[in-house]
């Protein structure tokens, strides 16, 4: 295979994995408290990233592309309860390096919503492995986070337009 195949299969996964992050994936930081000392709390955040389907033939091909790109991840199959239910397949990719490394790969194909919220996690990536490790969170941490919430606060909300009329329903 030449490189510039290599080149256009490589762009095509990135692409390939950003669209099922679109559809079917979840972007998110995840604020832990931690043990309090001397009457002081503290707390971790953790940047993390999940895509979920049930269709396997999918999951293997997501599979594949994210080990063609040699991205670790963490694979959970859930049986559901019922007939005629098909397993759920949860990709997990979290951790700072890890995310560091994939949300690069994928950020420009990304539209909308989850572009913003993956470039506010890269952010904070960027800047938790720039500072000298177990340094106590500060302002700039906090404000990503805080930044970052604000927009799944806005993406929680369903837009309607009824087709009768030019009227917009937002419901929580």
């Amino acid at each position: 295979m030449s490189n510039q195949q290599e080149r256009l299969e490589t762009v095509i996964d990135r692409a390939w994995i950003a669209g099922c992050m679109e559809c079917d994936g979840s972007f998110s930081l995840h604020k832990n408290k931690n043990k309090v000392q001397k009457g002081t709390q503290y707390f971790q955040i953790q940047p993390s990233m999940t895509f979920v389907n049930t269709d396997r033939e999918l999951v293997k091909q997501f599979k594949e592309a994210l080990n063609r790109l040699d991205i670790p991840h963490n694979l959970c199959v859930r049986d559901q309860l019922g007939i005629g239910t098909k397993p759920i397949y949860q990709f997990q990719i979290s951790g700072l390096k890890r995310s560091n490394r994939v949300l690069p790969l994928i950020m420009p194909y990304l539209r909308g919503i989850k572009r913003k919220k993956a470039e506010l996690m890269y952010k904070f990536t960027k800047y938790r492995l720039s500072v000298t490790p177990n340094v106590k969170y500060g302002e700039t941490e906090e404000k990503i986070f805080n930044d970052f919430y604000s927009l799944a606060q806005e993406s929680s909300e369903t837009i309607c337009q009824t087709p009768e009329s030019e009227d917009i329903v937002r419901t929580a």
